[in-house]
């Protein structure tokens, strides 16, 4: 979710701790405490050391907020309005920074309260030097600037306003004008570095990993932000680039800055995530690769999806998994090994009742099962929040099955790494390699319409030979994955996005021309969407590049690599034409 939505418990709960240990701090006053006994009254001379708000019945400063105040922004602001009524007994005139411009200036020069970004200088000033998830309350000249980057912080700047106020007596309200108060509330975020705020959103994806999405950027402005990265002590790791779309790859000592620039629409992600999250670029096993590779596929009781690869050197490579129940994604490893099986990544695309639960069956049932190694579980999972939605496929509450597969793996697979993948990564795995070629990433500054549109793209790639996972690719990311690699989709193998039902991705299959096609469905389901015609139009598309056809959704189908063409399609289609039929 964007960092504007931060939980308001939470925000509730630091301004509690906030009230309490500013209201009553001591006389030495640092940067992160209250105002100093100081900042009061000058007794013997009637004059203050403060900064004169109200007096003699009328305001002595504008309360001013930007023209166009983001939301937060405008809650601040009639917080602090309505603050200083209780304390004067008079509402401050509404104001932005658009009135008080005129011809000469004048009106700029006089004493001010800012809220937000304003078009003052003293605005810009501080808030230029503040940092993700920071507040800050300070005077500047005869200015108050209060500025801040997320709820949470806009609530900390609230309540050390009122903190400051002195000699509350409606006659003359005054407060400190040695203010410099900052706080942080999150201190890995605060530790990325900015890139403009005019240009870009900052997404928190959950798990301290944090998004900068910037829109109309170029390739200057990516090398731009990665030069402040290595001033802030990030190295070069792994560079790559294809169809003009450019992946860099920076470490520190504890974080990782993932920075994809996407060529079709000029767009900018820099993913800053912790280190031990990010995919290293080999996993080798070290041994032998004396292995004949193959997919199988993992039945399932309805258009579930699994598929499980063999590679040269013994282990396998899962994706997704499929449906809840009848343990059968391990009743099927066991049926392709009786000794250790070892699984080199499980892979889940997104978090669907028909792909995801059958990882979470299999580690509360094999967690501890000596003759079982899963090396690391690979995903890309935004918020929670992000999957409650009501878009085109009606109402789809996903969070909470986010959060359960998080849950489950930290309480069955406590020792192993949960690993986030991104768009344009290649991870060896031996001779063999999986390309990343869609996350839901790739979906940040679009609306969410349909959880579908998540579903993680993969390609294998073993020997010579390429098999295209799509899981339930869909209208969103189907055109999103075609723009952005185009000609270099083209696969020997192709899973069929949607267990085959989903008419938006025909082009992406005109781009793949997927000799074989895997569908993940039923075979009653097969023969509703190709042969009764249901989805005619994407089915023939993909299709009409098919020369072998694998419906596994009713059993297990191995197909052994490298593949040899079989030319089985028509007869598949009559099998399926007359399936059912007594």
């Amino acid at each position: 979710m964007r960092i504007k939505g931060y939980l308001r418990l939470i925000s509730l709960m630091l301004s509690l701790v906030f009230v309490f240990s500013l209201v009553s701090c001591g006389a030495d006053k640092s940067e992160d405490e209250g105002p100093a006994e100081s900042d009061t009254l000058n007794e013997q001379t009637g004059e203050t050391d403060g900064f004169s708000i109200f007096k003699n019945g009328e305001y002595s400063v504008r309360v001013i907020m930007p023209e166009r105040a983001t939301e937060l922004e405008k809650s601040i602001y009639d917080k602090i309005r309505t603050k200083l009524r209780e304390v004067t007994g008079v509402m401050p005139e509404r104001m932005t920074d658009f009135k008080p411009y005129n011809d000469d200036g004048e009106a700029r020069k006089g004493p001010a309260i800012l809220i937000g970004n304003t078009n003052y200088e003293e605005s810009a000033e501080v808030y230029s030097t503040l940092r993700y998830s920071e507040s800050k309350l300070k005077t500047v000249g005869n200015k108050l600037v209060c500025v801040f980057s997320s709820e949470l912080d806009a609530e900390a700047a609230f309540v050390a306003f009122v903190s400051y106020f002195r000699n509350v007596d409606k006659e003359n309200v005054v407060i400190s004008d040695k203010i410099d108060f900052s706080r942080v509330s999150n201190e890995f975020l605060a530790s990325i570095p900015k890139y403009d705020e005019n240009k870009c959103d900052l997404i928190d994806l959950d798990r301290e990993t944090y998004m900068i999405n910037a829109k109309g950027a170029s390739i200057e402005d990516m090398n731009a932000y990665c030069d402040i990265l290595r001033e802030r002590g990030f190295n070069d790791s792994v560079s790559r680039e294809a169809q003009g779309n450019i992946f860099k790859t920076l470490v520190s000592s504890d974080k990782y800055a993932y920075a994809y620039y996407r060529a079709f629409d000029s767009s900018l992600r820099v993913v800053i995530g912790t280190k031990n999250s990010l995919a290293e670029q080999s996993y080798s096993s070290g041994l032998e690769e004396t292995y004949t590779p193959y997919i199988a596929s993992v039945p399932q009781p309805n258009d579930g999806l699994g598929y499980i690869i063999r590679l040269p050197d013994g282990r396998f490579i899962i994706f997704d998994g499929g449906y809840t129940g009848d343990d059968r994604v391990y009743s099927t490893l066991r049926q392709l090994e009786e000794d250790k099986i070892t699984v080199a990544a499980w892979f889940i695309s997104h978090p669907h009742g028909d792909h995801y639960p059958a990882l979470m069956d299999f580690a509360k049932d094999h967690g501890n099962d000596e003759k079982i190694v899963i090396e690391r579980i690979m995903l890309n999972y935004a918020h929670p929040d992000m999957y409650d939605i009501n878009g085109s496929a009606g109402e789809d509450l996903s969070g909470s099955d986010v959060k359960e597969l998080y849950v489950a793996l930290q309480q069955y697979l406590p020792n192993t790494p949960v690993i986030k993948v991104h768009t344009g990564q290649n991870i060896s795995f031996g001779s063999s390699s999986v390309e990343i070629l869609y996350t839901v990433e790739d979906l940040m500054g679009q609306k969410i319409t349909n959880i579908n549109d998540t579903s993680m793209v993969i390609r294998v790639n073993i020997g010579e030979q390429s098999i295209m996972l799509l899981a339930d690719t869909c209208y969103a990311s189907g055109p999103i994955l075609n723009s952005t690699w185009g000609e270099m989709l083209k696969s020997d193998i192709m899973q069929i996005a949607h267990h085959g039902c989903w008419p938006s991705v025909k082009e992406i299959y005109d781009s793949i021309q997927a000799e074989v096609v895997l569908f993940p469905a039923m075979m009653r389901n097969f023969k509703n969407y190709v042969v009764e015609e249901k989805w005619a139009e994407v089915m023939n598309t993909a299709l009409g590049y098919a020369k072998d056809v694998y419906v596994s959704g009713d059993a297990m189908e191995i197909i052994e690599l490298p593949y040899v063409i079989k030319n089985n399609k028509e007869e598949v289609l009559e099998y399926a034409a007359n399936y059912g039929e007594s």
